[in-house]
């Protein structure tokens, strides 16, 4: 079964949301790029993919978290999802893809 861009969005969304964060627009228009970018790819998993991005995310989010400022500790800085947490989780999973495609291949 393949879905829309605004699918996937939606199931990032709720999966994001069941975890009690929270995506800006800004962060809605990235995964829409993102997503036309990588819909049509030959090995794009659709939901299984969305599920990596989301983990990825919240990993890269409580990074931030941990590293930042502890005077900016409140709700709204510790549910927030950013755009640079989405970015470096496209980058992570951009790089562990073609890790796997070159094993696959036996480094040739």
């Amino acid at each position: 079964l393949d879905y829309t861009i605004e699918q996937l969005i939606a199931i990032l969304e709720l999966m994001i949301n069941k975890r009690h964060y929270q995506l800006t627009d800004d962060c809605k228009t990235l995964l829409h790029q993102h997503f036309s970018e990588v819909v049509n790819c030959r090995n794009f998993g659709n939901a299984r993919y969305v599920q990596k991005l989301v983990n990825e995310i919240i990993f890269n989010q409580a990074q931030r978290v941990i590293e930042g400022d502890k005077n900016q500790l409140e709700d709204i800085f510790l549910n927030q999802i950013t755009l640079t947490d989405i970015h470096k989780a496209i980058v992570a999973i951009e790089a562990k893809s073609s890790k796997a495609i070159s094993l696959i291949g036996f480094g040739r």
